[in-house]
């Protein structure tokens, strides 16, 4: 009969993908913040800053208690907070388009990343079970 082991508590049992799929919303959610920053210095409308403040502290906190604190309620608002802000990108892609002046493929590049995560988070649900 194989020894089963459990990882020691604050140590992590990621894989790469794992790994990839905590780091990818907490890079976004980094580039909210300062997208953020940006907002409130160019005196936008206080709404969008206050949203992009919410949403990068929520994409870096529940990134981290994902996948140091091993938290499932954290993994799965993750998951749902992702596929939200990715049909939200999608839709929102021809609008960013005109505003920012980029290619259409270029502003698809967001909604994809979130795709990625929801892909990558999806695939770890064994590690949640507990």
């Amino acid at each position: 009969m194989a020894k089963v082991t459990t990882p020691v508590s604050g140590t992590s049992d990621l894989d790469g993908l794992g790994w990839i799929g905590h780091i990818v919303p907490a890079g976004l959610g980094c580039m909210a913040l300062i997208a953020a920053f940006f907002a409130q210095r160019s005196h936008i409308q206080p709404t969008l800053t206050v949203s992009l403040v919410v949403v990068g502290a929520l994409l870096v906190g529940l990134a981290y208690a994902s996948s140091v604190l091993r938290s499932r309620a954290a993994w799965s608002f993750l998951i749902s907070l992702s596929i939200v802000l990715g049909v939200m990108t999608l839709f929102g892609a021809p609008k960013i388009r005109t505003l920012v002046g980029i290619p259409m493929g270029l502003a698809l590049v967001i909604p994809l990343a979130f795709l990625a995560i929801v892909t990558m988070l999806g695939s770890m649900g064994h590690r949640y079970k507990n």
